[in-house]
């Protein structure tokens, strides 16, 4: 991928953390200095695995990373689970607004 595609998505997620980060409840557990285009997070209203079947029923696509597939990361952070979303260069800023509302409307949680 060259470097255009790998900046418009590194600002694709950053704006997807941004915009849930607006959202009372959500909160985003992803870290370091250089974030990629994973987005990780959890509500403090519905589980990982019940947003995770919400959106993939309304067609979007998400998974879920449990913590005991990633014990360095999760499990160090006693992190069960986290909801898992990735942009790539073929998103638009549209379905990231789009994905933030179906989050809003999935865990009831209002800017």
């Amino acid at each position: 991928m060259d470097s255009t595609a790998t900046g418009r998505v590194t600002k694709l997620a950053a704006s997807l953390r941004e915009q849930l980060a607006d959202l009372n409840g959500i909160k985003i557990h992803d870290q370091g200095l250089t974030k990629c285009a994973i987005v990780t997070f959890t509500s403090d209203r519905k589980s990982p695995e019940e947003i995770c079947r919400a959106l993939n029923a309304a067609g979007i696509n998400v998974s879920v990373s449990l913590s005991e597939y990633s014990q360095l990361d999760l499990g160090a952070r006693r992190l069960p689970a986290v909801v898992r979303a990735s942009v790539h260069y073929y998103n638009t800023a549209q379905e990231v607004e789009t994905f933030v509302g179906e989050i809003a409307r999935v865990t009831h949680h209002a800017s």
